[in-house]
């Protein structure tokens, strides 16, 4: 029989043992519940976060770095646009700035082509065939057309010329053939001629109306 005068055993965390238990039943059972309440929890706290987190921002469009190519297309100059009335007499084409081609018109008279304004004339304007060509002179070369004729004229260009492959002299008329092969600066052109057919000539300007004569005043003398 145990003496009742003998101080209980306790465990470490101060729960009353039986001297025959080994360890503390108290211990064991709030363990268990420890565990049972820490893993409900974790799984509550993935199901959380699963369900409130905040959704991840796209990743950010790769930049991408383009080389960029030489001069820019090239451009018709103002000149030559809607306002001339000047009779078309023939076609440039180039495909050196686009893969689809260019065409610029060529009209009766002067046609500059350049890649700036035009020095020789008074009113300093644009080029009538006007080209973003860093090779090109302001005021490169000069196709002339009149009645029926055409020549090619370098004006004192910087690089030259070319009708096919022969340099042209500078402020020297070349006679410019059809479907002729021309490079100015880094520019290479095709001519073109464009003639209206027989019978489809350009009409002459109609004549400026004469203002009425005045009606004779009373007294003058009219001569018949």
């Amino acid at each position: 029989m145990a003496d009742a005068n003998a101080r209980p055993v306790r465990c470490a965390k101060g729960h009353a043992m039986d001297p025959n238990w080994e360890t503390c039943s108290y211990c064991e059972a709030e363990q268990r519940s420890n565990q049972r309440t820490t893993g409900a929890q974790e799984s509550f706290d993935r199901q959380r976060t699963v369900i409130g987190s905040p959704r991840p921002n796209p990743p950010e469009p790769q930049r991408v770095t383009r080389a960029m190519g030489g001069p820019g297309p090239a451009q018709p100059g103002a000149y030559a646009g809607a306002g001339d009335t000047r009779r078309l007499a023939g076609l440039l084409i180039t495909y050196t700035w686009l893969p689809q081609g260019q065409v610029f018109k060529i009209l009766e008279g002067k046609n500059f082509i350049g890649s700036g304004n035009i020095s020789s004339e008074a009113d300093h304007r644009p080029c009538d065939i006007l080209v973003d060509d860093t090779t090109m002179s302001a005021e490169h070369a000069l196709i002339l057309c009149r009645q029926g004729n055409y020549e090619i004229l370098d004006q004192i260009s910087s690089n030259g010329t070319f009708l096919g492959t022969q340099m042209l002299k500078a402020n020297q008329g070349t006679e410019l053939p059809n479907y002729a092969e021309i490079k100015t600066g880094s520019t290479l052109w095709t001519f073109i001629m464009v003639k209206p057919p027989a019978g489809q000539a350009a009409r002459p300007a109609p004549a400026a109306a004469q203002p009425p004569a005045p009606s004779p005043k009373e007294g003058d003398t009219v001569v018949r």
